[in-house]
């Protein structure tokens, strides 16, 4: 493994607001900062390390988006932060994002998970490694009431 570019990460969120699709990628560099209890965060920022997220819309209203996140660098936060910066924070993020709208949504879980993992083939290694994770119910009951906003809309 060369660096930790070569994997490829798959994320699904739900995000608040209508996520614009022809915005597929958030390109903004991030540093660490460190609150006065020790508590780590990353901000958006100038001086930071180059940052970069794919994006892709699956379904979206007007109120939420269910999005497919493939971070291309790894860093801290790195998906939370930039939908923030973006204006559309994940839904039930205490740290990076908006408390009214989460208590609209009514959810205490933040709604972001990890689907998929690939490892390429490391030295002495034939295949590569492929993790998959299904969403929890939590997740998957709010993002198949999104997708059914989106049919009935249609």
């Amino acid at each position: 493994l060369r660096d930790k570019t070569d994997l490829e990460k798959r994320y699904l969120a739900v995000v608040h607001g209508r996520w614009p699709r022809r915005q597929t990628r958030v390109d903004l560099p991030l540093a660490k900062g460190e609150e006065r209890g020790g508590e780590r965060y990353s901000r958006v920022d100038p001086a930071g390390k180059p940052c970069l997220t794919r994006i892709r819309v699956i379904a979206a209203t007007e109120e939420m988006s269910l999005i497919e996140a493939m971070p291309v660098t790894g860093r801290m936060h790195q998906i939370r932060v930039h939908c923030a910066a973006r204006g559309h924070p994940v839904v039930g993020d205490e740290k990076y994002g908006n408390r009214e709208l989460d208590e609209r949504v009514g959810t205490r879980r933040m709604m972001l998970h990890a689907v998929s993992l690939h490892i390429p083939a490391l030295s002495g290694q034939r295949e590569p490694i492929d993790v998959e994770a299904e969403p929890d119910a939590a997740f998957e009951r709010l993002a198949s009431q999104l997708k059914q906003k989106v049919i009935a809309s249609s």
